[in-house]
């Protein structure tokens, strides 16, 4: 007897203890011995006739879906239809609203996060993000001009591994009026 996994179009569909003649009686031409691998595969990994390979797991990303200006400054306000770039004037506070998207919709997420922006001088400010349900209200406070970003890099540097999550990121031009 042998640990095998069994294996249809080149994905691992279950792992039985059996012998090979057994897997192949059973409509799996592909039935591989994993008794000594090490990591071993699991239902869900490939095999491309010689390897094992786990699956990728896809990160979430992080959508913004709106933007937002306060109704003093919301005038002089230009946002990029992209929502990845937006001018306004020193004193503006942005209200963004984001999604944690995953491979089937918004990840009903519920929790609370640092997330850094920064200046191109430098500058950084520390922004909260509270996720409820998958979905973000981030307050922005602009008060000092300059480029002011967040990227992908910055939003993960402080999360745990398991925590990342992929994002376009996006520019604040804060100007003097």
């Amino acid at each position: 007897m042998s640990t095998l996994a069994l294996i249809k179009s080149g994905i691992v569909e279950n792992i039985i203890i059996g012998s090979i003649d057994f897997a192949h009686s059973a409509g799996y031409a592909d039935a591989v011995d994993i008794g000594e691998l090490n990591p071993r595969p699991a239902v869900g990994w490939t095999y491309d006739g010689a390897n094992f390979h786990p699956p990728i797991i896809a990160m979430p990303r992080m959508v913004i879906t709106a933007i937002a200006a306060d109704a003093a400054h919301a005038a002089q306000t230009v946002i990029s239809a992209a929502l990845d770039d937006v001018t306004c004037p020193v004193g503006t506070v942005l209200t963004v609203t984001a999604e944690l998207r995953g491979h089937a919709g918004v990840v009903p997420l519920t929790d609370t996060f640092r997330m850094p922006l920064r200046a191109r001088d430098g500058r950084e400010a520390m922004l909260v993000v509270d996720l409820v349900a998958g979905v973000a209200a981030i307050t922005v406070p602009l008060r000092e001009s300059g480029a002011w970003s967040v990227t992908e890099q910055s939003i993960n540097e402080s999360l745990p591994e398991s925590a990342h999550m992929r994002f376009y990121g996006i520019t604040a031009y804060v100007v003097e009026v």
